[in-house]
């Protein structure tokens, strides 16, 4: 289980509408590491921008993010927090900024996704829900008049998988 709790960070932002769109990040044993010497590197050019600024999990199992506050400096494209093929995510208290065209989160193919009380900075989409794969999303008391919509479904995922409280 990993917990993140009390977390308030500004990120440098940037993120372009081509790096929101992007979902073909690298496996880390697909990286050649003698390019960088023979060492591990976060470098760009080995991982390639994420599609989220905050917090980009892949093949995550329960994760608990808890009053976790995302700024930034510039404005950035992609969604705060993006989520693949990930289970048993709880996110409460969740403050954020978001360009409008990007959701808060965005999560492709995940299952036992729980967003509560989050809160935009601007009016955006809480949740892009992508993925035939998608399954049990639960968003509990989200006041709804903060947000353009919810949730959006997109590239196979289906609406019925949603629960609102």
């Amino acid at each position: 289980d990993i917990v993140l709790s009390d977390i308030d960070v500004t990120i440098a932002g940037g993120g372009t509408v081509q790096q929101a769109q992007r979902r073909d990040m690298i496996d880390a044993d697909q990286i050649d590491y003698r390019e960088d010497g023979g060492v591990w590197t976060d470098h760009k050019k080995s991982w390639g921008v994420p599609p989220g600024y905050g917090l980009y999990a892949r093949h995550v199992k329960r994760l608990v993010l808890n009053n976790v506050s995302l700024s930034l400096a510039q404005a950035d494209a992609r969604s705060p927090l993006f989520f693949l093929e990930s289970q048993d995510v709880s996110i409460t208290l969740l403050q954020a900024e978001s360009a409008p065209e990007a959701a808060m989160v965005t999560a492709r193919d995940c299952s036992y996704l729980t967003l509560a009380k989050s809160e935009p900075r601007a009016k955006t989409t809480l949740l892009r829900l992508e993925g035939e794969h998608s399954s049990s999303v639960e968003l509990v008391n989200n006041d709804s008049r903060r947000y353009s919509s919810l949730f959006e479904c997109a590239d196979g995922a289906d609406a019925n998988v949603v629960r609102i409280n």
